[in-house]
């Protein structure tokens, strides 16, 4: 009986997003409910749809980084939860870590990104755009403006010494580089 106020603001604020327009303080509002009451993985849930609202709203990616961040946190031991919050923080370019307790991680082995000089945007932007998306669809997903994911585009076209989207798919699908496990 104690999770009704929560259950029933987790469901409004669902309705809401399925209505087309999230509301940041409906999940607000779940996610502190769950809080509460104990229930760490449902209510990093309620932050990651309060940070993607909030991003989807077009505020700035300092406004939800806490917010993620506390979602990160809370998912710990929900793989696909976090899986779900670290890919919003990559599309969002908001590290998980604050910037005071940030991790120098290891550098990974990238051979084929850097025989191409591609850059970490440009190898994201290059993995949307052999999806099929359009630069309009590549901007709405990576929270950039349209001409910047144009620019990336271009950028990518050159580097891989091609004239067209489909042949940059075809070069990046041969030197591995649509596989999410490439860094």
């Amino acid at each position: 009986m104690a999770t009704i106020p929560a259950e029933r603001a987790t469901w409004d604020a669902e309705r809401i997003r399925l209505a087309g327009a999230s509301d940041p303080a409906a999940w607000s509002g779940a996610a502190i409910a769950w809080q509460d009451l104990g229930c760490p993985h449902r209510a990093g849930y309620a932050w990651w749809r309060q940070a993607q609202a909030q991003l989807d709203a077009g505020q700035p990616a300092s406004t939800a980084a806490a917010v993620l961040r506390a979602a990160a946190a809370a998912a710990a031991g929900h793989a696909p939860l976090l899986a779900q919050v670290r890919l919003l923080a990559e599309r969002a370019r908001i590290p998980l870590q604050p910037p005071a307790a940030a991790v120098t991680e290891a550098p990974q082995p990238a051979q084929a990104r850097s025989l191409y000089g591609l850059t970490g945007r440009e190898l994201a932007v290059l993995r949307l755009l052999a999806a099929g998306r359009t630069n309009a669809q590549i901007a709405a997903e990576l929270y950039i403006s349209p001409s910047t994911a144009s620019v990336h585009v271009s950028s990518i076209l050159r580097k891989l010494g091609v004239s067209s989207r489909v042949q940059a798919a075809a070069v990046a699908e041969r030197a591995g580089l649509l596989h999410q496990g490439q860094p």
